[in-house]
C-alpha cells in the first residue's frame, strides 16, 4: 500500500497545532465501516472528485471512503466536497421539516416547559460537555451556553476538557467542535470506540470548510449531532445520523466591558459616546456608530469591502476584518476574550450590523446575525441566506444583495422611511429573541433529543 502521506498536505503551522494526522489504530474496523456507510449517503460527498484531485488515493489499496476517514480528513485534504455540489444541496432544503429533532419545539408556558423538562430529565444519566482547554474562545462560549441550558433541569451536567479523566467520562458526552477537541494536544487520547459510540457532537462549522472536514470522522461515528444550522442537521440526518438543529438562548445583557478593556486599541478611536456602556433599548437614531461588520477573511468579503470603501468612509463605520493565517484553533488568550466583549459593546452602539457570506454558500450565520447583532438590538442587513426555521427576511432582518447593500444602507441612514422600517424590523427580531429564545426552550430541545437517543439500543434500534 502506498503511504497516505506521499503528498504533503499540512503546513508546518498546522502540524504545530494538530496532534493527530490519521485515525488511531485503536478505532475498530466496525466503527470505520459505520462511518463509511454514512459517508456514502452524505449528499455533498463527491468520491470522483476526491479521487481525481488526489492521485495517491487512486493508487492506494484502501477504498476512497476509508482513506478519507482514516487519513484524508486529518490531513485537511481539500476538494472533498464540490463547492457547487454543496451549494446545490443546501439550496434544495427550503423549509424546515415537521420534526422536533430538527426544529425548535413550540413555545410552551413556563409551567408546561418545566414539567416536560423534569419528566424527561428523570430518564437521563449524567451529561458531560467537553471543550478543548486550548481551543477557541467562541467555541468555549458555546460549551458554557450548552451547560447553562442544562442548569435547573434536573440533569447532572458538568463542564469538562481533554484533561479530564477518561475513565470518569459521563454516560452522555457532548463534544463541542470535534475538529479542535480530538486532534489538539491530548485530544487524540479520546479517540476510542467506547467514547465515540456514545458521543454527541456539537457542530458549528459549515460543511464546505476545512474545519468541518477535520471533524467529519467523529461526526460520522457519533451517536447523534447537534448543529446550529438547520440545513446541516437535515443533511446529516439524511445520511443516518440522528441530528437536531439547536436554537441557543438569547443573551441580550452580556456585553459589559472590563476595566482592562479601556485601553484596548479598538476602543480608543471610537467616538466618545461609543466608549460608554451602550443602552440596548436606545433608538437607532441615538446610536453613534452607523455601520459595523465583524468577519474573518475571505476573497469574497475582501472584494466587498474594497468596492464599498468610499461608502463606508461617509459614515461612522467600524470594520473588524481578521486574517486567520493559521487554519485551525484560535488560542483562548486574554486578547481573544477582550475582543469578544468589545464586539458586543460595539454592536450595542451600532445602527446597522452587516452580514456578508464568506463564499457562495449562503448559510444563516447565526453568531454574527443573532448573537452579535440581534442580541444587541441592532438592525441586520444581510446578503440572502438559506431559510431559517424562525428568522424571516423582511420581518427580522433586511435582505439585500452585496451589489445593492450600499443603496440599502443609505436608505436606512438618510431617509425617514428607511429608519422607520429599520426600527420595525429590529424590534421584531428582539421580540422574537425574548419569546422563542428563552432558556427553557433550549433546555427542552436538548433534553428531548437526548432522551430520544438514550432510548436507543446499542445497535440503533428502539
Amino acid at each position: 500500500m502506498l503511504s497516505s502521506h506521499s503528498i504533503p498536505i499540512q503546513s508546518e503551522e498546522e502540524r504545530a497545532v494538530y496532534n493527530c494526522d490519521f485515525l488511531p489504530n485503536c478505532v475498530s474496523d466496525d466503527m470505520v465501516r459505520k462511518a463509511e456507510g454514512r459517508l456514502k449517503k452524505f449528499a455533498p460527498y463527491d468520491e470522483k472528485l476526491y479521487v481525481s484531485r488526489h492521485p495517491d488515493v487512486a493508487a492506494n489499496a484502501l477504498k476512497p471512503t476509508e482513506h478519507l476517514i482514516r487519513y484524508g480528513c486529518f490531513e485537511g485534504r481539500k476538494e472533498t466536497f464540490s463547492r457547487a455540489r454543496v451549494a446545490d444541496f443546501l439550496s434544495k432544503i427550503q423549509s424546515p421539516a415537521d420534526d422536533f429533532s430538527l426544529v425548535a419545539p413550540k413555545v410552551l408556558s413556563a409551567d408546561s416547559a418545566s414539567t416536560s423538562i423534569r419528566r424527561l430529565a428523570e430518564e437521563l444519566p449524567a451529561v458531560g460537555i467537553f471543550a478543548h482547554s486550548q481551543g477557541s474562545r467562541l467555541l468555549k462560549e458555546f460549551a458554557h451556553e450548552l451547560f447553562a441550558a442544562f442548569e435547573n433541569t434536573g440533569v447532572k451536567c458538568s463542564l469538562l476538557t481533554e484533561e479530564s479523566p477518561i475513565t470518569e467520562c459521563p454516560a452522555i458526552p457532548i463534544f463541542v467542535a470535534p475538529h479542535e477537541f480530538f486532534i489538539i494536544g491530548k485530544g487524540p487520547d479520546w479517540i476510542r470506540d467506547d467514547i465515540l459510540r456514545r458521543s454527541i457532537i456539537f457542530n458549528v462549522e459549515q460543511i464546505q470548510t476545512e474545519w468541518f472536514l477535520r471533524g467529519m470522522p467523529f461526526i460520522l461515528m457519533a451517536k447523534g449531532v447537534i448543529d446550529l444550522s438547520f440545513q446541516s442537521a437535515f443533511l446529516l440526518k439524511q445520511c443516518g445520523i440522528p441530528s437536531m438543529h439547536l436554537t441557543l438562548a438569547s443573551q441580550p445583557g452580556e456585553s459589559c466591558l472590563l476595566p482592562e478593556d479601556a485601553r484596548h486599541p479598538f476602543l480608543l478611536p471610537l467616538p466618545p459616546a461609543a466608549r460608554e456602556p451602550g443602552d440596548i433599548f436606545a433608538s437607532l437614531s441615538e446610536r453613534c456608530i452607523d455601520v459595523s461588520f465583524f468577519s474573518t477573511s475571505s476573497p469574497r468579503r475582501e472584494s466587498f469591502l474594497a468596492e464599498n470603501a468610499p461608502l463606508f468612509s461617509q459614515y461612522q463605520t467600524f470594520l473588524y476584518y481578521r486574517r486567520d493565517e493559521l487554519r485551525g484553533a484560535v488560542q483562548d488568550t486574554r486578547a481573544e476574550q477582550s475582543l469578544n466583549r468589545l464586539s458586543r459593546h460595539i454592536s450595542r452602539h451600532s445602527k446597522i450590523a452587516l452580514n456578508v457570506h464568506r463564499d457562495d454558500n449562503k448559510y444563516f450565520e447565526w453568531h454574527r446575525i443573532v448573537r452579535l447583532a440581534m442580541d444587541s438590538n441592532a438592525l441586520v442587513i444581510s446578503e440572502p441566506c438559506l431559510p431559517h426555521p424562525l428568522f424571516r427576511a423582511g420581518t427580522h432582518y433586511i435582505e439585500e444583495t452585496s451589489e445593492g447593500m450600499g443603496d440599502r444602507i443609505r436608505w436606512v441612514l438618510e431617509t425617514s422611511e428607511g429608519m422607520q422600517e429599520a426600527e420595525r424590523i429590529r424590534s421584531n427580531a428582539f421580540t422574537l429573541l425574548q419569546t422563542q429564545f428563552e432558556m427553557r426552550n433550549s433546555s427542552l430541545q436538548l433534553v428531548q433529543f437526548l432522551a430520544q437517543l438514550n432510548a436507543q439500543k446499542p445497535d440503533g434500534g428502539v
